[in-house]
């Protein structure tokens, strides 16, 4: 990852209404920062397995054709959704969904990876599964997922407000460096942090002090920083965001989980999937990938 505007914006997508506010969503941040999106489609293109034999007969377009048929669809939802001042380029990959972005994510070159989450959320999610909360834990780009919850109104405004929500990882720590670069010199952040008896004001400002300590020093002067209950923390941040009209909630995914967070969604997936603005998303993979990137920059000046 380089901490720096997006040359290249991967967009997959199953040409749901979450996929469609995603790519709008990738269009107004391409639009500012000159960047080309790469929109994909993966499927294995067969019937499903109880199809009778009749409709599979019907259905008997070869993986060929049908791939050709998802890619004029590709091309339309880009004409239909992007700005004519937005290059684009459509790939339509014959492979499984999660592992065709993870893939593509790895391989393309893109800067950031953009898309929809259908909002899954409790025993629901943990049982049907989702392809956004597989793809966040394995890329190494940061990601912005955009739920069905989200308005068009918080897609189609500038980044100029972000929530971010404080734990002291080093994957938070990247997510607010992604946001600021993404979000160019007049973003402005608000930095939260969910405490246990956040009334005392002893508490509120000891907390206050360890976020100032934790903020990257050239981003000081442009956040804010509040403390909020530890009760059902990712309610409390949507709520902030709805309030300072925040663009954008900044967060980092942690590998660990406990049981609890295993069924019912740690504090990063719980935003991505009822947050109703874009959700940027950096797991542990995306921190050594800049690590890496950093250190190979750092040998090169040498």
């Amino acid at each position: 990852m380089r901490r720096m505007e997006p040359k290249l914006i991967l967009v997959p997508t199953d040409f749901s209404d979450a996929s469609t506010h995603a790519l709008r969503f990738a269009a107004r941040l391409a639009e500012r920062s000159g960047a080309r999106i790469r929109l994909v489609y993966a499927d294995y293109f067969v019937p499903p397995i109880d199809f009778a034999a009749s409709a599979a007969v019907e259905y008997a377009l070869t993986s060929d054709e049908a791939a050709d048929e998802a890619k004029k669809l590709l091309i339309r939802t880009a004409e239909e959704n992007l700005p004519a001042t937005v290059t684009f380029e459509t790939r339509v990959v014959i492979e499984a969904p999660v592992a065709a972005i993870i893939d593509e994510a790895r391989h393309c070159g893109a800067d950031l990876l953009i898309m929809g989450t259908h909002g899954r959320t409790g025993f629901r999610r943990l049982v049907v599964g989702s392809v956004t909360e597989t793809v966040m834990r394995m890329v190494n780009l940061p990601l912005i997922t955009v739920s069905p919850n989200a308005t068009p109104t918080r897609i189609n405004a500038s980044l100029s407000r972000i929530v971010v929500a404080v734990d002291y990882t080093a994957e938070c720590r990247e997510a607010i460096l992604a946001a600021a670069a993404f979000a160019g010199a007049d973003a402005r952040f608000v930095c939260v942090r969910n405490a246990r008896e956040c009334d005392d004001p002893t508490i509120a400002a000891a907390e206050i002090r360890r976020m100032q300590a934790w903020t990257p020093p050239e981003l000081l002067d442009r956040c804010q920083y509040k403390v909020l209950p530890d009760d059902h923390p990712a309610e409390q941040v949507i709520e902030l965001a709805k309030l300072v009209h925040a663009n954008l909630i900044a967060t980092g995914l942690t590998s660990k989980r406990t049981t609890t967070e295993v069924v019912r969604g740690t504090l990063s997936e719980r935003l991505v999937e009822r947050a109703d603005c874009p959700v940027l998303a950096v797991n542990e993979m995306t921190v050594a990938a800049c690590a890496t990137l950093a250190q190979a920059a750092t040998a090169g000046k040498s």
